[in-house]
């Protein structure tokens, strides 16, 4: 039966045989959705503007309101996605750690596993039914390796480009490749470090087989590695960051929406800045303040990143700070025992 009474509840209920975990991929995200947020505005007149931060196809809040998706009233409505596509694609804070283990296990240049599949250690790996022990051992296996070279027999199909020495991270827009400066010369690299952005870090993701990403222990169907790199960015309900209503019926709007803002904003910017063939330093600069909204909207405790603060410099609460902690949305609220 229902939760409301109001509600006729008649579908029949099956039972739940297993659950996977995975990652949206962008076209998941877009089908979830139902508006594209494009202005940073929230009203037009008096009426919310359409394609703004609180579209009233996202749900509605107020007394008397109607949702225009599923026809409800603002009790009723729970609220649905939006999202915003990106005119440059950006790291996700959380995924960081993962890209750069891929990053040592893949080759740079032509996206193949660094492996002779030839190998007795790798076929034994492959048949682990596990994918975290199975991408865990094809890590280890892969950086074990004392000389790192893309294989380029009949059977491996590889480019045989020699790989980095070491990949790091700067701040959160950069990974960094370096080559050994004899190795670098040998081979006709120009500089021994390489400077991979988001896009190219993208490329060299969506490049690779799905033999390959089922051997790193990811699902070709439900998270493929070039899912960790953010293209479109999905858009919470209005009722999940409904406004605050103050003294003289003024309305303040709740942290989350802040942070879309921010992001509608310099996306805009961004976006215009490259038809109109901005120099590339201010793409670059436009594009680093764009990853820096992204991640502080994520997560807005992240080390070595100064926080992301309100005009009275109380630090804005992201996502990650409504989940955790005792009086958060799971420990406070779903599990009922506070």
């Amino acid at each position: 039966m229902s939760l409301n009474k109001d509600i006729v509840y008649s579908a029949s209920v099956r039972n739940i045989n297993e659950i996977h975990f995975g990652i949206l991929s962008p076209d998941e995200i877009r089908k979830m959705s139902v508006v594209e947020i494009v202005h940073p505005d929230i009203m037009d007149g008096t009426e919310l503007k359409i394609g703004g931060l609180n579209d009233t196809r996202m749900g509605v809040v107020d007394n008397g309101k109607i949702c225009p998706t599923d026809g409800q009233n603002n009790i009723m409505c729970p609220g649905y996605f939006g999202h915003i596509e990106l005119a440059k694609p950006v790291f996700h804070v959380h995924f960081f750690n993962s890209i750069i283990k891929i990053m040592k296990c893949v080759c740079w240049k032509c996206s193949r596993l660094l492996v002779d599949k030839n190998d007795s250690e790798y076929l034994k790996i492959i048949k682990k039914k596990n994918r975290k022990n199975r991408g865990a051992a094809m890590f280890t296996y892969i950086t074990s390796k004392t000389t790192k070279i893309c294989y380029n027999d009949i059977d491996n199909n590889g480019c045989g480009a020699i790989q980095p020495n070491k990949y790091t991270k700067e701040g959160i827009t950069k990974i960094y490749a370096e080559f050994k400066e004899n190795i670098a010369k040998n081979h006709l690299i120009k500089d021994a470090k390489i400077v991979f952005d988001p896009q190219m870090v993208l490329d060299i993701f969506s490049n690779i087989s799905d033999n390959d990403i089922e051997a790193l222990g990811f699902s070709k169907d439900m998270s493929r590695p070039e899912w960790m790199i953010a293209q479109v960015i999905p858009v919470p309900p209005v009722p999940v960051r409904p406004y605050v209503t103050r003294e003289g019926n003024q309305k303040s709007e709740d942290d989350l929406t802040h942070k879309i803002f921010e992001i509608v904003k310099v996306n805009k910017q961004l976006e215009k800045t490259i038809e109109n063939n901005g120099e590339p330093r201010t793409i670059d600069d436009l594009n680093q303040l764009l990853q820096y909204h992204c991640a502080t909207f994520i997560d807005n405790e992240l080390p070595g990143l100064p926080p992301a603060q309100q005009r009275s410099g109380r630090p804005l609460k992201s996502l990650r700070q409504r989940l955790k902690g005792k009086h958060a949305r799971i420990r406070g609220n779903l599990l009922g025992k506070r």
